[in-house]
C-alpha cells in the first residue's frame, strides 16, 4: 500500500473531484481511517475539509470521490457533509496500544493536542466516524521544533490545530448563508437574481402543476374548485402563490381569513381527493374564535361539500417538542455519539427503543392517519388541523395520502408528495441543517417522524411500493446536507426570494438513470401496483425499529450484501441474454441453470421479463 506521506501538500491542493465552488481549507496527512475502534484496521490517506465536506482519500486515491449521494454506510471514501455532523469528539488511547478508552472529550479549538489520539465525528445519522490521527508527523501535529532540546510548540497553527478548528467552527452554522449551497457553482448555473419575467414563469408553470393534480384527482371543472392567488403572499406568507379553494371562496375573503381567521394566515386549502368516493382532505392550522363574516363564509364553502370530519393533530399526534425530545432520546439510545452501538435487538433493548417515546409516537401518527383514511373511504370529507410552531398536520396529511393513493407510493408519487406537503406549503426543513441554531425546535424530528411512519407501512406491504426504505434514508440525510434548495428554505417565498431560486432541487438529482433503473438500490423490484388502500396495523408489536436508519453501522453489512446480490444478478443476466441473443435456450432453462434459490429465481425471472 503506497503511503499518503507520498502525497505532496502541492497534490492535496490540486486534487481532483471537488464540486464547482468547492475549496480545501485544512488538511491533514498520515491520518488512520477505522469504524471498529482497532487501530490496527484501517487505512492511512489524508482527512481534508473542505467549505462543504469532510471527506478521507485513501492513500491509493489520487482526487475526492465526486459523488455525495446515497452510498453504503461503509462504503470507502464516505463524505460527511459538515451540516451533518451533530458531535464532534477527541479521544486518548488506552492502556492497550490497539484500542481507544471509552472517556472522549469534546472536541474545541482548545483542544491540547499532544493529548489527542483520534477524532471522532458523530453525524445526524447516528453513525459515528473515528479517525486516528497519533501517526500524524510531528510538524503536521504539534508545529516545527524549537529551542535547543527540539520541544515543539503547541501554539503554532498546524495542519491538525487548522483541521480541528474547521471542524468546529463550521460544522454548526448560523444562518442559511453560511452554507455551502450558496458558493456551489454547478456547471450551468446563470448569475443569481430573478427578473419578474421569471416570477411569472414560475406561476405559470406552478399552475400547471396544481392543473395537473385536479384533474387527476377527478376534481377538474367539476365547477366547485378553483386555483385562487395568494396575492404577493401578503395574504399568507408560509402558503404558496396559488392555492386550491371552493370557487366561492373570494379574494377579499382570503384576506379577512389570512389576518384574523386563522393562526399565522393558515386558513383550510384543498389538499387531495380520493376519486372512488369523491371525499377530498384539506389542511389549516387551528381557528382563532374570529366572528367575521368572511371567515364564517369560507367554513361554510367547505361544509357545503358534504359532512367534514376535523383531525386536530395537536391533540391526537404529538407536538413538535414532543418529537425532538423522543429523537433525541431515540438517538442516543442507537449509539449517536457513544462507543456503544447496538449490534443486536434483544429483547432489552427493544425495551429501552420503547422508553424513548418514539414508537408511541410513531403508532399516534399512525392511527391518525388510518382514522381520517377511514372517514375518506366512508365518503367523509376531512380537515387536518395543525397549529403554530407544530405543523403535525403535514405527518398526517402526507400518510393519508400514501394510504390511500397507489400513485403516492410511486418514486415520482412520493417525490411530489413531499414536495407539495413539505416544501411547497411551508415547512422549515431548513432547521435538520442549522443545528443548534435553528429558530424552531422540532420540526425536522416531524419530517424524520414522517419517513419513519412510511417506513412501518413499507414493512407491512412490501409489495406496494416502487421504491425501497433505502430512498427514504436518502432523502433523510440529505435533507440536512444544506446543499439542495428543496431543503433550504421555509416557504415558497423564502425560495422565490433568494438567489438560490434556480438550483438543482433535491428530486432532480437523486433520480436513477434508466440503464440501472432495475440494479440502483432505491428500485423496488418485486414492486406489485394495486389500488387496495395500505392502510396500516398500529400494534405495539408491529411498529419495528428503522435499523438501516437509525443503526447504520450494525445495518451496514446486510445492505452491502443486498447490493452485492444485485450486481450477482445483473451480471447473470447479462451472460443471459447474450445467450438468447446468440438463439441458444429459453429464459426459463437458462435461470434454472443458475442454481438459485426458488425465492430468488423468482426475482431473476421478473426482473428478466419486465426489463
Amino acid at each position: 500500500m503506497a503511503s499518503s506521506d507520498a502525497m505532496s501538500e502541492e497534490s492535496v491542493s490540486t486534487m481532483g473531484g471537488l464540486l464547482g465552488g468547492e475549496i480545501i481549507v485544512a488538511s491533514v496527512r498520515r491520518v488512520l481511517r477505522y469504524n471498529t475502534g482497532v487501530l490496527a484496521s484501517g487505512e492511512y490517506g489524508v482527512l481534508l475539509v473542505t467549505n462543504f465536506r469532510i471527506v478521507f482519500v485513501g492513500a491509493e486515491r489520487e482526487e475526492v470521490c465526486p459523488d455525495f449521494g446515497w452510498v453504503s454506510p461503509e462504503e470507502e471514501n464516505r463524505s460527511i457533509p459538515l451540516t451533518s455532523v451533530a458531535q464532534l469528539y477527541s479521544t486518548v488511547k488506552g492502556s492497550s496500544s490497539s484500542v481507544f478508552t471509552k472517556q472522549r472529550i469534546p472536541l474545541s479549538t482548545q483542544t491540547k493536542l499532544s493529548t489527542v489520539d483520534g477524532i471522532e465525528v458523530v453525524t445526524k445519522d447516528c453513525f459515528v466516524h473515528r479517525f486516528g490521527v497519533q501517526f500524524v508527523n510531528g510538524s503536521e501535529r504539534l508545529g516545527p521544533p524549537s529551542g535547543r532540546r527540539g520541544r515543539r510548540s503547541n501554539t503554532k497553527d498546524t495542519p491538525l490545530k487548522k483541521l480541528i478548528a474547521t471542524l468546529v467552527r463550521h460544522s454548526q452554522p448560523s444562518t442559511r448563508t453560511n452554507f455551502f449551497a450558496f458558493d456551489y457553482a454547478p456547471e450551468g448555473r446563470v448569475t443569481p437574481g430573478i427578473l419578474d419575467t421569471e416570477i411569472t414563469n414560475f406561476k405559470a408553470k406552478e399552475h400547471a402543476v396544481l392543473d395537473m393534480e385536479m384533474m387527476r384527482c377527478g376534481i377538474k371543472g367539476d365547477g366547485r374548485w378553483h386555483i385562487a392567488q395568494n396575492l404577493q403572499f401578503v395574504i399568507c406568507s408560509t402558503y404558496p402563490a396559488l392555492v386550491v379553494l371552493p370557487s366561492i371562496v373570494s379574494d377579499d375573503m382570503m384576506v379577512t381569513a389570512g389576518k384574523m381567521g386563522w393562526q399565522d394566515g393558515r386558513f383550510p386549502v384543498w389538499r387531495w381527493s380520493f376519486r372512488k368516493t369523491g371525499a377530498w382532505m384539506a389542511r389549516s392550522f387551528q381557528r382563532l374564535g374570529s366572528d367575521e363574516i368572511d371567515v364564517a363564509e369560507i367554513v361554510k364553502a367547505f361544509e357545503d361539500f358534504g359532512e367534514v370530519a376535523e383531525i386536530d393533530t395537536t391533540e391526537c399526534c404529538c407536538t413538535a417538542v414532543q418529537a425532538e425530545a423522543a429523537f433525541a432520546k431515540l438517538f442516543d439510545a442507537c449509539g449517536g455519539g457513544s462507543d456503544d452501538s447496538k449490534g443486536g435487538l434483544d429483547s432489552g433493548w427493544m425495551a429501552t427503543f420503547s422508553d424513548t417515546r418514539w414508537p408511541q409516537l410513531l403508532q399516534a401518527s399512525l392511527r391518525s392517519a388510518a382514522e381520517g383514511a377511514s372517514h375518506i373511504l366512508g365518503g367523509t370529507n376531512v380537515l387536518v388541523t395543525g397549529a403554530t410552531g407544530s405543523l403535525t398536520d403535514a405527518v398526517v396529511c402526507s400518510l393519508i395520502q400514501v394510504i390511500l393513493d397507489p400513485f403516492r407510493r410511486t418514486r415520482r408519487g412520493f417525490d411530489e408528495l413531499v414536495r407539495s406537503e413539505w416544501e411547497t406549503l411551508g415547512f422549515p426543513l431548513i432547521d435538520g441543517a442549522l443545528g443548534a441554531a435553528r429558530r424552531r425546535p422540532g420540526q425536522h424530528a416531524l419530517f424524520t417522524l414522517f419517513l419513519d411512519a412510511v417506513h412501518q407501512i413499507i414493512v407491512q406491504f412490501p409489495l406496494r411500493w416502487e421504491f425501497t426504505d433505502s430512498y427514504l434514508v436518502h432523502m433523510w440525510r440529505t435533507s440536512f446536507s444544506g446543499l439542495h434548495s428543496s431543503f433550504l428554505f421555509d416557504s415558497e417565498k423564502e425560495r422565490m426570494c433568494s438567489e438560490f431560486f434556480r438550483s438543482t432541487p433535491f428530486w432532480e438529482e437523486a433520480a436513477p438513470a434508466s440503464t440501472e433503473r432495475f440494479w440502483h438500490p432505491f428500485v423496488n423490484v418485486l414492486y406489485s401496483p394495486t389500488e387496495e388502500p395500505a392502510l396500516p396495523g398500529v400494534d405495539g408489536p408491529l411498529i419495528r425499529l428503522w435499523a438501516h436508519c437509525y443503526l447504520p453501522q450494525s445495518a451496514g453489512r446486510q445492505h452491502q450484501d443486498e447490493r452485492a446480490i444485485r450486481e450477482q444478478v445483473h451480471a447473470r443476466l447479462s451472460r443471459i441474454g447474450t445467450t438468447l441473443a446468440r438463439g441458444g435456450g429459453d429464459l426459463a432453462t437458462e435461470i434454472s441453470k443458475l442454481n438459485l434459490p426458488s425465492i430468488l429465481a423468482a426475482v431473476v425471472h421478473h426482473i428478466a421479463t419486465t426489463s
